[in-house]
């Protein structure tokens, strides 16, 4: 308290005009900003080992849930530069908390900090109180990294250091009762790699197979990408994800809004997969679905072939 006052007073004493009645206002800072600046405010007082204040100093800013809301229609027109300002200001949020907890998550273990207390700050952040119907993981769209570096999976991981994985698949459920969102797919997908559960991690994409086969939703199938990438990841479960993948490769391919970026790992892991399980036939179909890609780009030249795409996907198939 004492410091506080002491600034204070040190301010009027430089600009007391500051303080003049007939001031200007000052502008609040953008969302992106306050998210910003109370991230770096939680990383210096992890650093100082000030538990509570850490965690309070992002819990604060994020408790209501991100400040902005944006639809996924508008996520894809920020993509292709048309969206309004609003929906701008929800990904540079987005980006601000994914890059504050990638600095936050290993400082927080590095000190310490209870599970419990972790579990509890990023649990009111992912599930805000006040907005009872939604979850936030301040993921980015299309995005393989989305499975690593956001709230959703910190707050599953911690939910295993806390051994509180059945609290919160209770809670996502509660919230998915009306119709299961791509966030609870993947959130149920994190939450079983954060156990090392290859058996709940077939469960999961089974769940989710059977919702793709079900919906033309391009929202579920772009949000099943960084699911596949968790997927891939597990020797048991990989094979589980074929119908996932393909399913995304059907929905996604005729929208255009997808990229050789996305594209392409899906073919070359569904190949690679099917040709580990001996389904030869399956695997020249994604083979030569790649192969048009490759054309489309011109990536091997006029002497493209099959068989060049088949030594490719055999070859080296990192995801």
């Amino acid at each position: 308290m004492k410091t506080g006052a002491f600034m204070f007073v040190s301010v009027l004493a430089v600009c007391p005009a500051c303080f003049a009645q007939d001031a200007e206002p000052v502008a609040p800072a953008d969302p992106a900003t306050q998210v910003r600046q109370a991230m770096d405010a939680a990383v210096d007082f992890a650093r100082a080992g000030k538990i509570d204040e850490s965690l309070a100093a992002i819990r604060e800013v994020l408790k209501n849930g991100p400040p902005v809301k944006v639809t996924f229609r508008g996520l894809l027109e920020t993509l292709s530069g048309q969206a309004s300002s609003n929906t701008a200001q929800m990904l540079a949020v987005t980006v601000e908390v994914a890059l504050g907890l990638r600095d936050l998550d290993p400082l927080w273990r590095e000190k310490h900090f209870p599970p419990a207390k972790v579990f509890e700050t990023l649990r009111a952040i992912v599930f805000p109180e006040s907005r009872k119907t939604e979850v936030f993981t301040y993921s980015l769209l299309n995005s393989s990294s989305a499975a690593e570096h956001n709230a959703g999976s910190i707050l599953a991981e911690w939910s295993v250091d806390a051994d509180r994985t059945a609290e919160l698949r209770k809670l996502l459920d509660e919230r998915s009762l009306q119709k299961p969102s791509q966030t609870h797919f993947l959130m149920r997908m994190q939450i079983a790699w954060a156990e090392r559960d290859s058996l709940q991690l077939s469960d999961e994409l089974d769940a989710l197979a059977e919702t793709l086969d079900g919906t033309p939703d391009v929202g579920i199938a772009a949000a099943a990408l960084p699911a596949i990438s968790i997927a891939l990841r597990d020797e048991d479960a990989a094979f589980d994800a074929i119908p996932v993948m393909e399913r995304v490769i059907e929905l996604l391919a005729p929208t255009g809004l997808t990229s050789f970026v996305t594209l392409e790992p899906l073919l070359r892991n569904a190949a690679r997969l099917q040709f580990e399980q001996g389904d030869s036939e399956a695997a020249d179909r994604h083979l030569s679905k790649l192969l048009d890609l490759y054309r489309k780009i011109n990536a091997l030249g006029g002497g493209a072939t099959v068989s060049n795409v088949r030594k490719t996907a055999t070859g080296s198939c990192g995801g």
